[in-house]
C-alpha cells in the first residue's frame, strides 16, 4: 500500500492546443504566467506540442518536476509537479491514440492520458487499458487519479445533454466525424445515441467523477469544457460539453469539486478550459471517516467499496 501524506493535493489538467503554440500569438507565455499563477501542486497537460525542445519549460510553469510522455502524434502528455515524481511509466503503443503517462506525486499516483478524437469504439479500447492498469493500482492499495482530455461524453451528463439538445446538435453534422466520435451507430429505427461506454467502463473500474455533485443532481450548469472564445479551430467542439476530466479512486477523496475555470483569462488562452480540484487520500483502506458518496451512476447506484 502506498503511503500518502495526507495532505492537500492542488490539481489542474488542461488541454493547451497545439503546446501555446499556432494562432493567437503570445499564447504560450501566457500560458506559462498563468500557470505559475495558479500555485497547483500537480499539473497535467496535453497537447504540448514542441514543449520536449523547450527543456527549461518545468522551471518557467513554476515547478521542479517535470515528466514527459513524446508520443508519436506529436500532441505530447506532460505532468509536472511541485514534489517529486517517481514510478514514472510511459505507453505510447496501441491501443493508445496518444499514449498515457504514470507518475505519482504525494502518495497518488497519476494516469495522464489524451483519448483518441476517431470514435468510441477506439476510446473503449483505451478506456479497458486504462481500467486494467487501474484495478492493478487498486489491488496494491495505491490511490490513483486518471486525468485529461478523455474526448468523450459521461453518462452523469445525460441530463445536461438532453437539456441541450446535444444529440441533435451533433447529428446535424454534415462531415459525419461529429456522430462518430460522439455517438452510436445508428439503430433500426434510425434514431441517435450519445456513445457513453468509454466513460461507463472507466466509471465502473470504480473510479468516481470528482466533477459530480451528488447534492445538485450531477455536474452543474456551466460544466462544459469545451468550447471556449478562441474556438472554431477545432470543428469538433462545435456544442457545449464536458470532455476533460478528473476520475478518481476509491483511496482519494475531494476536498473540492472539480471544476471547469471559466474566466476571463482562460476563455483565449486554449480551445479547452482547465479543469480544478483539490484532493487528499484515505491512509488506509479500512478507514471509516466521511470520505464523499459518489451519486448515482447510469448503472445503478455506486457504492464505495470501503466506505459502503
Amino acid at each position: 500500500m502506498t503511503e500518502c501524506d495526507g495532505g492537500c493535493v492542488e490539481i489542474l489538467t488542461y488541454n493547451l492546443l497545439w503546446g501555446g503554440e499556432g494562432e493567437h500569438a503570445g499564447r504560450l507565455e501566457r500560458i506559462k504566467a498563468w500557470l505559475r499563477k495558479q500555485e497547483a501542486d500537480v499539473v497535467a497537460l496535453q497537447e504540448c506540442n514542441g514543449w520536449d525542445k523547450l527543456p527549461n519549460i518545468a522551471v518557467e510553469c513554476g515547478f521542479d518536476h517535470f515528466e514527459i510522455l513524446e508520443c508519436k502524434t506529436g500532441y505530447h502528455l506532460i505532468i509536472m509537479s511541485t514534489a517529486p515524481l517517481t514510478n514514472v511509466k510511459r505507453r505510447a503503443e496501441d491501443p493508445f491514440h496518444h499514449g498515457l503517462l504514470e507518475a505519482e506525486a504525494r502518495g497518488i499516483r497519476f494516469l495522464v492520458t489524451h483519448l483518441s478524437p476517431k470514435s468510441a469504439k477506439i476510446r473503449l479500447q483505451e478506456a479497458k487499458a486504462i481500467q486494467t492498469r487501474c484495478q492493478e493500482l487498486q489491488a496494491e492499495g495505491v490511490p490513483s487519479i486518471v486525468l485529461g482530455d478523455l474526448n468523450t461524453l459521461s453518462p452523469l451528463d445525460a441530463d445536461a445533454h438532453r437539456r441541450d439538445g446535444l444529440v441533435e446538435a451533433l447529428a446535424t453534422d454534415e462531415t459525419g466525424r461529429l456522430q462518430n466520435k460522439f455517438l452510436k451507430p445508428k439503430g433500426d429505427d434510425a434514431s441517435e445515441a450519445a456513445d457513453y461506454d468509454p466513460m461507463q467502463m472507466l466509471l465502473n473500474t470504480p473510479l468516481f467523477d470528482l466533477a459530480v455533485n451528488e447534492d445538485a443532481g450531477g455536474a452543474l450548469a456551466g460544466y462544459s469544457t469545451v468550447p471556449t472564445e478562441i474556438d472554431g479551430i477545432d470543428p469538433m467542439h462545435s456544442a457545449p460539453m464536458r470532455i476533460d476530466f478528473v476520475l478518481a479512486s476509491p483511496l482519494v477523496a475531494p476536498l473540492s469539486r472539480a471544476r471547469a475555470l471559466q474566466t476571463a483569462e482562460t476563455h483565449t488562452l486554449s480551445d479547452h478550459y482547465p479543469v480544478r480540484c483539490r484532493v487528499t487520500c484515505a491512509l488506509r483502506t479500512g478507514d471509516r471517516q466521511e470520505l464523499w458518496t459518489p451519486r448515482t451512476l447510469a448503472l445503478g447506484k455506486a457504492v464505495h467499496p470501503h466506505l459502503g
